[in-house]
């Protein structure tokens, strides 16, 4: 049976993470919980189905067509039972505000590639290619590793997107072939680690830093990427601990990921808890002199990625 991996995106004409015009290609599943996640739905790792109340006019057409009657309302408040659910889509299919969601859908590498190959022209001109990200797609480190051996057939640049804490046999059979290796670093300080990994963070700076160590002895491009979380990590001396680590490892590039709101709706849509509600985005100024200490440093970085 040819294998399959748990999508629940394919974003076009994506120009962050990685060079030129991309296809970004999301995985399900990651093992992290960063409060400040913009895509909370790449947490579990199986199918969710999710209402943005803020679209749905309780129209009721969802509860009435349910084949599995899984959708009731509660004081105009539309809800489902998602132990009777099976993701048949047919909600989703009829509702007339997309005020209902599936996340998750099972794609082989073919059916992936196929939908990336569609914008191959826009690749050759921008030198762009395909990224790899989620979640935490070496999760599904054996997919991920088909599918860039198909891009690769294809003569498509790859990145692959990672927090870096997963065993180094499952790190290492997703980016052997990656050409670029996006590597997150939330936190260097171990007291820190329980906000983003609260289910067992004992080790989480010595894995990584392993992680990053083999990968840099095996001469693989790696580059940093920071979110800058406020009241987490926003402060001049993580960016310096972080610049300590590039020189370590010889990583000649941290790039600057700055707060943002955008993924508070989902969060609710979820039925998650979003406490970064009164967090602020930081300013430009503020970013540029986190980046001027890292330039300060001989090392590049973009504010962005």
């Amino acid at each position: 049976m040819e294998r399959t991996g748990k999508v629940f995106n394919i974003e076009k004409f994506h120009i962050h993470d990685g060079e030129g015009i991309r296809t970004a290609v999301f995985l399900k599943g990651c093992h992290l919980q960063c409060p400040w996640c913009s895509n909370p739905e790449s947490q579990k790792t199986g199918n969710e189905i999710v209402v943005f109340d803020n679209l749905c006019t309780a129209c009721l057409r969802c509860e009435n067509l349910c084949p599995q009657k899984a959708i009731y309302h509660i004081e105009n408040r539309i809800r489902t039972n998602t132990t009777l659910c099976n993701f048949c889509g047919k909600c989703v299919e009829m509702c007339p505000t997309s005020a209902r969601q599936i996340y998750g859908e099972d794609m082989t590498v073919a059916e992936v590639i196929r939908e990336v190959m569609e914008d191959e022209i826009y690749y050759a001109r921008s030198g762009g290619g395909v990224t790899v990200t989620g979640g935490e797609p070496l999760l599904q480190a054996e997919f991920v590793q088909e599918l860039i051996a198909a891009c690769r057939s294809e003569y498509l640049s790859v990145a692959v997107e990672t927090c870096g804490i997963v065993s180094w046999d499952k790190m290492w059979m997703g980016l052997e072939n990656a050409d670029e290796i996006l590597l997150d670093i939330k936190t260097t300080d171990p007291q820190k680690t329980v906000v983003i990994m609260p289910n067992g963070s004992d080790d989480y700076i010595g894995v990584l830093r392993n992680n990053i160590r083999k990968l840099r002895q095996k001469d693989k491009n790696v580059i940093f990427r920071c979110p800058i979380i406020p009241g987490f990590n926003d402060t001049k001396s993580h960016v310096m601990s972080v610049v300590i680590w590039a020189k370590e490892f010889d990583v000649q590039r941290i790039d600057l990921l700055p707060f943002h709101q955008f993924g508070r709706h989902k969060h609710r849509a979820l039925g998650l808890g979003y406490v970064m509600e009164d967090k602020k985005q930081l300013q430009n100024e503020d970013m540029e002199n986190l980046k001027s200490l890292i330039e300060r440093a001989d090392l590049t970085c973009i504010v962005g990625g």
